[in-house]
């Protein structure tokens, strides 16, 4: 069951609004989820203060609170559904209930303005250009809460009814944060930036190396109002080119070990990766303790050399592809938005070590 978010409820007069729990579209009064795996949304609503909890499988739904004896405006808002029978992400159906039931003139007005039209971000632009609220009909109770684009102010939705224009109830929306676009990613390797064109095997090494790659990367964010986190994490996966020209390249004794390593289910999230050695890049997607043990003198060197002479008739060939992905997360440490790219990983065309491992001499006696 997903983790429904807490919805602040803002009065003006006596009033009591009730609001949508799940997911967000972007304006944090409620919204919508994208299931697109490139960028996935869960945007969570993010109303100021807590006052209340839903819990809603679904991420749909309505809470009412009871606030004040004598409330005069309850506000409700929905997911809109499109005509095609979708949900459409940017737009919530939000209807207004008049108290009491028999009041005489129940018709009132929408309006959506700036919560500070005079602040940094705000001066100079126009709030429909971000949200617009469009009654059904003039004086409806039911209107369409629509969120154009990102923003950077707060902006506020407010409905007034026509016969005493005292009486009104307000939504307050922000924005959250999200990553538009992964726009560079790199290595690092002791301080210094390693171009993913550009990897390096220093050895046959060990299991462990301290001048692990570690990934870099520099995204672009949108415009928001609530700031949140971005995560970055990682996967591998060893291309088969690479793989199977690797396995020709091998004695028999040493395809099977080879393929253990670089054919195993994708590696968990990473941060780091430890291509410096033979033995880290063989060891990168399982090193578990039944895989090192297969990694003996033999193994490695064996297995550095195809590799070095793969290296060398495939210079252009990327040898495998790192999934970078940049999580957004609430207050919570919740994922709302996640959006990822794939960086091909290539070998430099020289410069790889191949250690000595033995030395024999002949004739092994001499007699003068």
């Amino acid at each position: 069951m997903k983790n429904n978010k807490l919805f602040k409820i803002l009065m003006s007069g006596t009033l009591c609004i009730a609001a949508v729990v799940g997911s967000v579209f972007g304006l944090v009064a409620c919204g919508n989820k994208n299931d697109d795996s490139s960028q996935k949304s869960a945007y969570k609503p993010i109303i100021d203060d807590i006052i209340g909890e839903a819990d809603n499988e679904n991420g749909v739904g309505d809470v009412d609170y009871d606030i004040g004896n004598t409330p005069n405006i309850k506000l409700m808002a929905v997911k809109k559904a499109a005509a095609n029978g979708s949900i459409e992400e940017s737009e919530l159906e939000v209807t207004a209930t008049i108290t009491p039931e028999n009041a005489t003139n129940k018709a009132v007005d929408w309006s959506v303005a700036f919560q500070n039209a005079s602040s940094a971000w705000a001066s100079g632009k126009n709030v429909s250009d971000y949200v617009t609220v469009t009654p059904d009909s003039d004086g409806s109770l039911k209107a369409t809460v629509k969120n154009i684009k990102a923003f950077g102010e707060k902006i506020v939705v407010t409905v007034t009814s026509r016969a005493n224009a005292a009486v009104k109830a307000t939504i307050v929306c922000d924005y959250n944060r999200k990553v538009t676009a992964i726009s560079s990613a790199n290595l690092a390797k002791g301080g210094a930036s390693v171009a993913f064109n550009n990897i390096v095997i220093g050895g046959l090494g060990n299991t462990s190396d301290s001048a692990a790659y570690t990934i870099g990367h520099t995204s672009a964010f949108s415009d928001y109002t609530v700031a949140g986190t971005e995560k970055i994490t990682s996967k591998i996966k060893f291309n088969d080119a690479f793989v199977d020209g690797v396995k020709t390249l091998l004695a028999t004794e040493y395809k099977t070990v080879w393929e253990d390593c670089m054919r195993t289910a994708s590696a968990v999230d990473k941060t780091a990766y430890d291509f410096s050695t033979m033995a880290g890049l063989m060891l990168t997607k399982d090193n578990s303790t039944a895989i090192k043990n297969k990694l003996t003198e033999d193994v490695l060197n064996a297995c550095m050399v195809a590799v070095d002479s793969w290296i060398k008739a495939n210079p252009t060939t990327a040898f495998a592809t790192v999934t970078v992905k940049s999580d957004m997360l609430n207050a919570s440490n919740v994922s709302y938005q996640d959006i990822s790219k794939d960086f091909s990983l290539m070998f430099a065309a020289s410069g790889h070590y191949i250690p000595v491992t033995g030395v024999t001499v002949t004739p092994g006696t001499i007699v003068w």
